[in-house]
């Protein structure tokens, strides 16, 4: 018999107690996903928020100002205090639709 589980301990609406310096750069992402900024934004916020999720740092260099620093407090955040169980649950929760609908990789023109 198959158990249903919960992987992530998260609150119901997607979002919810995550600080500022998390929202600012999910709310670009969710605006943008389907830009090739967006995809390469999503690809390093799935990353922070769990080890399946690999991105190039080196590609965010070639991001907009307003991106960058979205995602450098975002990173910054990740890195010191950390994300709890709860708020990589509520992350991934909205970048993972995201990730499934974002088609093909970003070009480099």
């Amino acid at each position: 018999m198959s158990e249903s589980r919960q992987p992530y301990a998260v609150n119901n609406a997607p979002g919810c107690d995550l600080p500022d310096d998390l929202k600012l750069a999910l709310q670009l992402v969710k605006k943008n996903a389907a830009s090739d900024e967006g995809k390469i934004a999503l690809q390093c916020l799935a990353s922070a928020a769990h080890p399946d999720y690999v991105c190039n740092l080196a590609m965010l260099a070639s991001l907009p100002p307003a991106y960058r620093e979205a995602l450098r407090a975002f990173l910054n955040y990740c890195l010191s205090p950390g994300l709890s169980t709860a708020q990589q649950g509520a992350v991934l929760r909205i970048v993972e639709p995201l990730l499934a609908g974002a088609i093909g990789a970003p070009s480099f023109r």
